[in-house]
């Protein structure tokens, strides 16, 4: 199980890795009085490590090529690099460190722009949004998509949006009767409530024994704390108030806010009872069930959306739920000529 976790994430651990190797190499107390020349190759090995590496590495883990990530990740490699390098070594390589500022700004004042054009369509998102009649946390994304560009920074700020619409916004709704629910045979409602428990206690045991040393350390974990309360509130909110439904010859699945896809039913090749290790699995926090209900293999690759605008493609996806004859019924009953 650690082996698999750790493929799966390999390239994430060794950017990582690469990292807290650099900014442990310049705490060591001895730095500074190392002949300059020797500490040149040392900056400008972190430079290629920062500016090109890691970068390469985390690209190579969320496998979203396009030059302008690569302009963006190794701008903020460069600006990485200037914070954690000393100021009188960094000093001789000026002109890079200036230039990945110089790259991130720019990158920061086109994102700005999309942000804009994205305020601008957003009240014909929300009228496009109120008239479907698909659930919300599908057709608010969806309808984000069509007046916006794909841009990583406008699909974060619509799960930010979805965040704070389920956490604040839907206590006085009611769970909807028609549905196949996916978590109420888990331990989902008791993880949530037991880490809900958990975060507030350590907040504030955290705020209280590290405010006088390091205030501002103590105020981004208690902020940081808080926005994890809120989201474990929105997905739950999300979790009971979006069971699995089929309308029109497609699948809405979704596990709260973590993640979702639409399946189209027609493009259903098989459907599998016994368990496939390639398979991606719509399990939920807190899941006891070893085993997926039954797995939908797809005849074209499915595209599963995640948090902050991830995604990822999969051709077997592996169902957990509460009422998993029921729900297979309806599939089959929805599209039986493709079994």
């Amino acid at each position: 199980m650690i082996l698999q976790a750790f493929q799966s994430k390999k390239w994430l651990v060794l950017a990582l890795i690469v990292l807290m190797s650099n900014v442990l190499a310049y705490q060591l107390p001895s730095i500074i009085s190392i002949a300059a020349k020797e500490t040149n190759w040392l900056v400008i090995g972190s430079l290629i490590d920062c500016a090109i590496i890691v970068p390469a590495l985390l690209l190579l883990h969320f496998k979203k090529w396009s030059i302008k990530n690569v302009i963006a990740f190794m701008a903020a490699g460069i600006i990485f690099a200037r914070f954690i390098i000393p100021s009188a070594l960094i000093e001789p390589f000026a002109v890079i460190t200036w230039s990945g500022i110089l790259l991130e700004v720019a990158m920061i004042i086109f994102e700005v722009s999309l942000l804009l054009v994205f305020v601008r369509y957003l009240p014909a998102i929300i009228k496009s949004v109120k008239a479907s009649s698909v659930p919300v946390l599908f057709s608010f994304p969806e309808a984000v998509q069509q007046k916006v560009q794909h841009n990583t920074i406008v699909q974060i700020l619509c799960s930010e949006m979805l965040m704070v619409y389920y956490a604040l916004f839907n206590w006085r709704k009611k769970a909807p009767q028609r549905g196949f629910t996916v978590y109420k045979n888990s331990m989902y409602v008791p993880a949530i409530i037991m880490i809900f428990h958990a975060c507030i206690f350590e907040v504030v045991a955290f705020h209280w024994l590290f405010y006088d040393k390091w205030p501002i350390v103590a105020w981004i974990h208690t902020l940081l704390s808080a926005y994890g309360l809120i989201f474990l509130l929105a997905d739950f909110q999300a979790m009971r108030l979006h069971p699995a439904v089929i309308r029109q010859g497609k699948l809405y699945l979704s596990t709260g806010l973590m993640r979702r896809t639409v399946i189209d039913l027609e493009q259903v090749k098989a459907i599998h009872h016994e368990e496939i290790e390639e398979a991606f699995k719509f399990d939920v926090l807190g899941s006891i069930e070893e085993k997926p209900s039954f797995t939908i293999e797809m005849k074209e690759p499915q595209t599963i959306y995640m948090l902050m605008g991830l995604e990822k493609q999969a051709r077997y996806i592996s169902i957990f739920a509460d009422e998993p004859h029921a729900l297979l019924t309806a599939i089959q009953n929805e599209n039986a000529n493709n079994y």
